[in-house]
């Protein structure tokens, strides 16, 4: 499977984000929610355009050090290099250091995803794998799944209900009689007594942001339970010992985002000050000319 790289897009800049340990457990599903993106044909050209335009976005009006999705897929199945593979990214808040960030190219509340992009995700899951980037036992989400989605559909409502084509091995179902795991934000909070992929989640989280350590194996027990109590605690937050929809969680996020933003203008900082070393380099340079010239 060829992956099209930065360079090939057309990417400016430097690659946003920092180096993350892996393999990683989730994989979180956006959608660009830009209706032109998803139409076909689209020559690949014209998706590298689009991935110029988004990269510039995340850049200028979202202050992102570059564009936030690790991977992002046209609608003909062409996989464009983001961040890459276990790189921090800009996608989701609660995951940004903890997970990957796939896009589809398109807009999910107008458009369902193409066969070859549900394809070219599957094939990218099994390349993450490959890499180490991704683990087995992986977990599936969409962006809505998410309490710093704040309400968006994301990623979109003719996506978002076939998310579980991606599963690794679990069953994800709908209203009509099929088996359903809850998730961080779909149907209810997470307590304990939980089980299934959306737990497996939570504990990767847990142990990636708040320092716990606890088996990712998809059981919400007491020590799921205290990890959650004491990640509250310690951020100064309600102490609830459930995961969800809950008005302090907001608080959590902006913690989060503040650090986030925080990351993004120290890298900013860190290439403002490469910049003019370099330009003091080149003053050098003139000034050493100069004297050579006026010495000749």
């Amino acid at each position: 499977m060829g992956i099209i790289t930065r360079e090939e897009w057309g990417s400016t800049g430097r690659r946003g984000g920092s180096p993350l340990k892996g393999p990683l457990a989730p994989v979180v599903i956006h959608t660009w929610a830009m209706a032109a993106t998803g139409r076909t044909p689209m020559t690949q050209a014209k998706a590298a355009s689009w991935m110029q335009s988004v990269q510039a976005g995340h850049r200028n009006a979202r202050r992102f050090a570059d564009i936030g999705y690790n991977f992002c897929v046209d609608p003909h199945g062409r996989i464009f290099e983001g961040r890459g593979w276990l790189r921090s990214g800009a996608h989701t808040i609660e995951l940004n250091r903890a997970g990957h960030g796939l896009a589809l190219m398109g807009h999910g509340d107008q458009q369902a995803a193409t066969p070859a992009q549900w394809d070219a995700l599957r094939n990218l899951i099994l390349t993450g794998q490959a890499a180490g980037a991704i683990s087995e036992d992986y977990t599936v989400t969409g962006h809505r799944d998410w309490p710093s989605s704040k309400g968006k559909t994301c990623p979109g409502n003719m996506i978002y209900p076939h998310i579980h084509k991606l599963d690794a091995g679990t069953t994800f179902m709908t209203a009509a009689g099929e088996k359903h795991y809850p998730t961080t934000a779909g149907d209810r909070d997470l307590v304990r007594g939980d089980t299934g992929p959306g737990v497996r989640v939570l504990q990767w989280v847990l142990n990636t942001h708040y320092s716990s350590d606890l088996a990712p194996d998809g059981d919400f027990g007491p020590l799921t339970e205290a990890a959650v109590r004491a990640a509250q605690n310690n951020a100064g937050l309600i102490v609830t010992g459930t995961w969800g929809h809950y008005a302090a969680l907001d608080t959590w996020a902006s913690l989060d985002d503040a650090l986030t933003a925080a990351t993004t203008s120290i890298d900013e900082a860190a290439t403002a000050v490469n910049d003019a070393k370099a330009d003091i380099a080149s003053a050098r340079a003139r000034i050493s000319a100069i004297n050579q010239a006026q010495a000749g």
